[in-house]
């Protein structure tokens, strides 16, 4: 390293004064590295390194201070709670269309994305009896195509605009949702809409999604030191309610029985749109968020009402314990559930 490259050094340090601290911190490693490594005898140069860095951080950690005052003088800064709520300010505003569905547009100009999910009221604790496993199955069912978009055209038209996508089962929710770039919104919005109002539910897609479900429980959960526990072995014990209780990845045999009809059903009552939340957050106006709802969501027929679900039991009378043996498990392991109110 020679004077050239000091001044270079120099140079650079000066540049990086309008940068987050971080980065100065970066070249100053980079830098001593470079001269340890090249230099047979490095303790003079890195003198000069530290004379060339040590102002510069000095500067930095002064306006540290000014930005963030010692908590001495924080103390001295009146403000009540009630005062720091009212300076969070997220708009949100919503709108319910004809056939149920629940829009809810919240705008943020920070960054051009926009954000769509959809909210269906179907989860593990809702699935009827005897059709366990059905919400999970479901998620995966609605990447399997849709009347107009075929398969995998949902997961390619949001991965070609730059976006991702997800989807996931709750106890009560399963929930899709696709953050892309703003100029796309309506592609997605449209994309949603389609699996909504005509997801493609065959003999293929059911029987290829149920086989990949149970693998899924295979790879996941069964072959796993121990797997499921114990969020699957600990409710069958902790609630005599059915619908907290049972196997939220689905009994294989129920998952095996459901004919198509029972699966066309199955979305017919819990993926209409009177069933739904549809959000729509980011890069977007209010009155645009709601118009691009009604667009592609309004012709959607509602479906029937879902019959509502028991989810709470009766009150043990006393604790109750279970043991569970796991060959892939070498040491044993204990869970303690305390039942509140409901459930």
């Amino acid at each position: 390293m020679t004077r050239g490259d000091l001044t270079t050094v120099q140079r650079h340090v000066g540049a990086l004064s309008d940068f987050p601290p971080e980065y100065l911190d970066a070249y100053k490693a980079v830098s001593r590295l470079t001269a340890a490594v090249l230099t047979e005898d490095s303790s003079a140069l890195l003198q000069e390194l530290d004379s060339i860095f040590g102002p510069r951080e000095k500067k930095l950690e002064e306006k540290k201070t000014e930005r963030n005052p010692p908590p001495d003088e924080l103390k001295h800064i009146p403000i009540s709670q009630e005062e720091l709520l009212t300076q969070v300010n997220i708009p949100i505003e919503s709108m319910t269309l004809p056939n149920g569905l629940r829009v809810v547009v919240s705008p943020d100009r920070a960054a051009p994305v926009a954000t769509v999910g959809v909210y269906y009221n179907i989860g593990f604790r809702i699935e009827p009896r005897g059709r366990s496993g059905f919400a999970h199955l479901f998620e995966h069912m609605m990447f399997q195509g849709s009347a107009n978009a075929g398969k995998m055209v949902h997961i390619k038209a949001i991965n070609s605009s730059g976006g991702v996508l997800n989807g996931s089962t709750h106890y009560d929710v399963t929930n899709y949702y696709e953050s892309v770039p703003s100029n796309a919104l309506n592609r997605v919005l449209w994309l949603e809409a389609d699996r909504m109002r005509a997801l493609k539910v065959d003999d293929e897609n059911l029987r290829n999604q149920r086989d990949v479900v149970k693998e899924e429980v295979r790879v996941n959960v069964l072959n796993q030191p121990y797997g499921g526990f114990p969020w699957l072995d600990l409710p069958p014990i902790a609630y005599r309610n059915w619908s907290n209780a049972h196997n939220f990845y689905g009994d294989f045999n129920d998952l095996d029985a459901a004919t198509l009809d029972d699966v066309q059903n199955f979305f017919k009552t819990y993926y209409a749109p009177s069933n739904a939340v549809l959000l729509i957050l980011g890069d977007v106006d209010t009155d645009e968020g709601f118009k691009l709802a009604e667009r592609h969501f309004a012709s959607i027929p509602s479906g029937p009402q879902p019959a509502p679900r028991t989810l709470m039991s009766r009150r043990r009378s006393r604790s109750a314990a279970g043991l569970w043996r796991k060959n892939s498990a070498r040491y044993p392991a204990s869970r303690l559930a305390i039942r509140r109110r409901g459930g």
